[in-house]
């Protein structure tokens, strides 16, 4: 059983809104996305706007269809600087590649 902390009853809340609306909801804090249900018990720590009632700073409600475009994009830029890694790599210490066995 987790232990609940001073921001369970608002991180319920949030979770029981997202859940009704069909979101998913995405921590700044700490990059991560969450169901309504992980949400819950994360121990994320939610920051009043001062907006309104029910907004936070630091956690945003989004639809899974954002959720998984912005996914996808982040791992689009992880891919690229992955590669431009691997040609500074390649291009420093002038790795070659080896030839395949037959």
């Amino acid at each position: 059983m987790i232990e609940k902390d001073q921001f369970y009853k608002d991180r319920l809340k949030l979770a029981q809104q997202a859940f009704d609306s069909g979101c998913m909801l995405f921590s700044a804090d700490t990059k991560k996305w969450y169901t309504p249900r992980e949400f819950v018990n994360s121990g994320e720590q939610l920051i009043p706007s001062g907006a309104g009632l029910d907004t936070y700073r630091n956690v945003t409600r989004f639809y899974p269809k954002y959720a998984i475009e912005k996914m996808l994009q982040e791992k689009e830029e992880a891919d690229r600087v992955f590669r431009e890694f691997m040609l500074k790599l390649v291009d420093a210490f002038d790795i070659k590649s080896k030839p395949r066995k037959k």
